[in-house]
């Protein structure tokens, strides 16, 4: 017969194998949250080096250095911390979007139409996303649909599996002919950064009325700039 004690020296056993199981995936967690912040530190130091370094290259005086680097730095920091929130703690879409144009003073402009399902980017995906955008808003600006009156942006996304394809399409912007763009920081990043840190698809074309960028990713996969 098993007596009391020996059943209280199993159940003793049973609950420190069950500690041990619990501390192993404790660890196992704390090790994997060290890893990924590993990689987003490396990733923003990479991309905060390669933001200063072209501000340097292109501008003509220290005062263009000082607002085009401060603006992509700020962008960088804005997404270093999981706001806005999303059920899982990451960064939706569509209030990325709207944030940075109205960073602009052009959240609610009339030519402007955004449109896609509800979607949330990974953190380590939405800080490099999040410049990208940051680039084409600053090139609409100056030269773009956004500096002219009557000329459209649309916005739109969809997303296919776990592929998310967005387009950003200028229109009825006057004075512009197709070729070739300036290769600048904005452009080198959507065609060489994206791709290396979100592994990203991507094109950027000049149509007679305006730039047409195309952007296309695996949600969640594991990228350069961090796992999930």
């Amino acid at each position: 017969m098993v007596s009391d004690n020996d059943r209280a020296l199993t159940a003793l056993r049973q609950e420190l194998v069950a500690r041990d199981v619990r501390d192993a995936e404790t660890a196992r967690h704390h090790s994997q949250v060290l890893v990924d912040l590993q990689h987003r530190v490396r990733n923003t130091a990479a991309l905060v080096r390669a933001a200063f370094e072209t501000s340097i290259e292109t501008a003509e005086n220290l005062e263009e250095v000082e607002r085009h680097f401060c603006g992509r730095l700020n962008v960088l920091l804005r997404y270093q911390l999981p706001l806005p929130l999303g059920s899982h703690g990451d960064v939706n879409l569509e209030r990325l979007l709207r944030d940075e144009l109205q960073h602009f003073e052009f959240g609610s402009a009339p030519g402007i139409t955004i449109v896609g399902p509800n979607v949330y980017l990974p953190l380590e995906q939405a800080q490099p996303f999040g410049l990208a955008i940051h680039e084409l808003v600053t090139n609409a600006l100056k030269f773009g649909a956004l500096a002219e009156k009557d000329a459209k942006l649309k916005i739109r996304w969809v997303m296919s599996g776990q592929v998310l394809d967005l387009a950003w399409s200028e229109s009825e912007v006057p004075g512009l002919s197709e070729g070739p763009l300036h290769k600048g920081f904005g452009r080198r990043f959507i065609e060489d950064g994206l791709p290396y840190q979100i592994g990203a698809d991507t094109s950027l074309v000049m149509q007679s009325d305006g730039i047409v960028c195309r952007i296309a990713w695996p949600l969640g996969a594991r990228t350069n700039g961090g796992r999930r």
